[in-house]
């Protein structure tokens, strides 16, 4: 929910708020060893950052997510 949350304020242009939730969505996800949820999130968050314009700052947060997403078994929509 809080990433959901954290894709609405990106939207609104609201991008601090918008990276403090998906901030406290990755660390519970890194508490339970789930880095593939992580590189999701992550991967997420840097469309936030492509929609307000801050091109450089997704780009290097896409990058950061692609090894993770590889994961045998994962879905396309997981990954997507």
């Amino acid at each position: 929910a809080q990433s959901n949350l954290a894709d609405v304020y990106s939207r609104l242009g609201r991008i601090d708020e918008a990276t403090l939730l998906f901030e406290k969505a990755r660390a519970g996800f890194t508490a339970c060893d789930a880095p593939a949820d992580v590189a999701r999130l992550t991967a997420e968050e840097a469309e936030a950052f492509s929609v307000v314009g801050a091109y450089r700052r997704a780009v290097r947060l896409y990058e950061s997510a692609l090894p993770s997403l590889d994961v045998p078994g994962m879905t396309i929509e997981l990954s997507r």
